[in-house]
């Protein structure tokens, strides 16, 4: 144990490193530390005074009014974790030093974070008349092909090679997420789905692409790509005699889609809305080819990522939704499929409490590959119901199809 002299100077030292002059006097400092039985004694004794530390070790009540707390072994703001910078002394001296750290880049760890810069009303005003200017200049809007919960989607032309483009207005107040560019800057959620799905392409464009986009401030225009001539997957089911699809034209659709799924899936996306009127369909060509549309509801996922909020068509939730209140992208986006699948080959809407009440009965003249398929994507336990892998190399979609099926009435 340290005598009083020694004690004095080591506070002394570490006064003379940290720089902490301004202190009160050592003698009002108990430099012995109190030991920890005389924590548990007796109160009636405290009381009288029978406490064993000498009198000389006492620090009267008026002393300690005057004393300061101790210096801590740093300053609080190396602590890990502030947001307060270190001297810039220190930080100098660090990047000034030669020898392997010197051209590296200093680390901005517990730096405050620059404020972003809040605009004006007029210069917001000012930024939409140039934008809105610009996407004039660009492209050519006609006639709205389509009218979502979210916004209205026109027909629409690139003036520089006549290129179809669909053109998707989004107000402000529908946008319900939002996210940080590599800039920093707060960008919608379906847009920054849309960048990633443009950029890292590799494999698979059964989706739109995102050509151009503009923030208005009080809306969102997305410019995106438009497949012509086109229809929705609904339409081109109801539009039939039977108002349903073959199962050979149903197995070839759910070949591509399934492959598209699995591709966004992979980039760790989740769409949260498939279904008949985000699945397009090209017509002029001899087998029908898909394109996924509408990230409006979708987002970023990883495997333990756990939803409690039910985003997309209210009558295509999962059961585990009702039952627990929370679901997973996973055995969502089977449960997805599976209700595509489901109304393409039957005359009627899905809607999941009369599924569950076995009010919506599967048609009895479909092959038993099929009914297998089906029921692996409508199990009601999402842990009992087959992956997107195990759907790809199912038997029933890798059966051989007839062409001639695929012209169906």
């Amino acid at each position: 144990m340290l005598t009083k002299t020694q004690a004095k100077q080591k506070l002394v030292q570490f006064d003379n490193v940290t720089g902490d002059t301004d202190r009160r006097p050592l003698s009002t400092y108990n430099l012995r530390p109190r030991k920890r039985k005389n924590l548990f004694k007796d109160v009636s004794q405290a009381k009288k005074g029978l406490f064993s530390d000498s009198d000389q070790d006492r620090i009267s009540t008026q002393e300690l009014r005057h004393v300061k707390r101790r210096p801590t072994p740093f300053p609080l703001s190396w602590h890990r974790g502030s947001r307060t910078e270190r001297p810039s002394a220190t930080r100098q001296e660090f990047e000034e030093k030669p020898g392997k750290s010197a051209g590296r880049k200093t680390s901005t760890y517990g730096q405050r974070r620059k404020k972003r810069k809040i605009l004006s009303n007029s210069d917001k005003q000012k930024l939409r008349a140039i934008r809105t200017a610009v996407f004039q200049s660009k492209y050519k809007e006609m006639y709205m092909i389509g009218r979502g919960g979210f916004g209205d989607v026109f027909a629409g032309s690139r003036i520089k090679d006549n290129l179809p483009v669909a053109i998707k207005h989004i107000p402000q107040r529908n946008i319900y997420s939002k996210l940080r560019d590599r800039d920093g800057n707060r960008i919608p959620t379906e847009v920054a789905l849309m960048l990633k799905l443009t950029w890292q392409k590799g494999g698979s464009a059964a989706h739109v692409q995102l050509l151009d986009w503009y923030d208005l401030f009080n809306q969102v225009i997305l410019v995106l790509e438009r497949p012509v001539p086109s229809v929705d997957l609904f339409r081109y089911c109801r539009y039939r005699s039977k108002h349903i699809l073959g199962e050979d034209q149903a197995k070839a659709i759910m070949k591509q889609l399934i492959v598209e799924v699995k591709f966004i899936d992979n980039k760790g996306i989740f769409h949260r809305d498939l279904k008949l009127e985000n699945i397009l369909i090209k017509t002029n060509s001899e087998e029908p080819q898909i394109w996924v549309i509408d990230f409006g509801v979708g987002c970023f996922y990883t495997k333990r990522s756990v939803y409690r909020v039910f985003q997309g068509t209210p009558q295509h939730v999962p059961p585990e939704y009702n039952l627990r209140g929370r679901y997973r992208a996973g055995p969502t986006t089977v449960w997805q499929l599976g209700v595509v699948l489901f109304e393409m080959l039957h005359d009627e809407d899905f809607s999941t409490i009369p599924f569950l009440l076995n009010k919506m009965l599967m048609n009895k003249y479909l092959s038993a590959e099929c009914l297998d398929f089906l029921d692996g994507c409508l199990k009601i336990f999402p842990m009992e119901r087959k992956t997107l892998e195990e759907l790809q190399f199912h038997p029933w979609l890798n059966q051989k199809t007839s062409i001639f099926s695929l012209f169906g009435s």
